[in-house]
C-alpha cells in the first residue's frame, strides 16, 4: 500500500516539475471555417470553367479568384487560458406580404442580425519538437439558408496539434447540404 502511495506522489511531483519546465512563451491559436465544397487553400490562384455553345461551337470561359477563408487568431501564454468573443452583423433579406391602401403585394425587407462566436483555448506545449495539446471550446452561429435563425454550433474538446498545420476538428452542415469545416492551427 505504501509503495502505491509513493508512486502517485512521485507522478504528481513529476507532472508539476514538467509543467514548471515548459517554455514561457506566447502561442498563436488560429481558427478558420472552410466551405465543405472547397479544397484547403494552397495559395492564390483562380478557378476557370467553360461552356460550349452548340449552335456556334464557341467556348465561353470565365474565371474567378479563389476566396481564402478568413483566419482568426488569439494569443495565449503556454499553459494559460485565453478567450475571445466576436459579434458581427449579417444581412438578412426577406419577402413580406403587405396590405396597403393601394392593394396587397410583396415587399422586400432587409434586416441586420447579429452573429456571435466565442473561442476559449488553453494551449500546453512541453517544449522541443512535441505537439501542442490544446483544450478548446467554440460557440458559433453559422448561417442556415433553410432556417430563419442561424444554427448555433458548439464544439468542445482537446486535440494534439503539430506546429503550423491546420487540423480539422469539426463540421457543420445546413439542411440544404452546404456547410463548413472548422480547422485549428497553433504557431509561435
Amino acid at each position: 500500500m505504501l509503495k502505491g502511495i509513493l508512486v502517485c506522489v512521485g507522478a504528481i511531483a513529476l507532472t508539476s516539475a514538467a509543467l514548471a519546465a515548459a517554455p514561457d512563451i506566447q502561442l498563436n491559436v488560429q481558427w478558420r471555417w472552410v466551405p465543405l465544397t472547397a479544397a484547403a487553400p494552397t495559395g492564390t490562384g483562380s478557378v476557370s470553367w467553360g461552356t460550349a455553345l452548340p449552335a456556334t461551337g464557341a467556348v465561353v470561359t470565365r474565371s474567378a479568384p479563389i476566396a481564402e477563408p478568413v483566419v482568426q487568431r488569439v494569443q495565449a501564454r503556454n499553459g494559460e487560458e485565453a478567450r475571445v468573443g466576436l459579434t458581427t452583423a449579417r444581412e438578412d433579406t426577406t419577402l413580406d406580404w403587405v396590405w396597403t391602401a393601394q392593394g396587397q403585394g410583396l415587399q422586400t425587407r432587409t434586416r441586420w442580425r447579429p452573429a456571435q462566436q466565442s473561442l476559449w483555448v488553453r494551449p500546453e506545449w512541453p517544449g522541443g519538437n512535441a505537439s501542442v495539446r490544446l483544450a478548446y471550446r467554440i460557440d458559433a452561429a453559422r448561417p442556415d439558408p433553410a432556417a430563419l435563425q442561424p444554427q448555433q454550433v458548439l464544439l468542445e474538446g482537446q486535440v494534439s496539434l503539430p506546429w503550423d498545420h491546420w487540423v480539422e476538428i469539426g463540421r457543420w452542415t445546413a439542411a440544404d447540404g452546404t456547410g463548413e469545416r472548422l480547422e485549428l492551427r497553433v504557431g509561435r
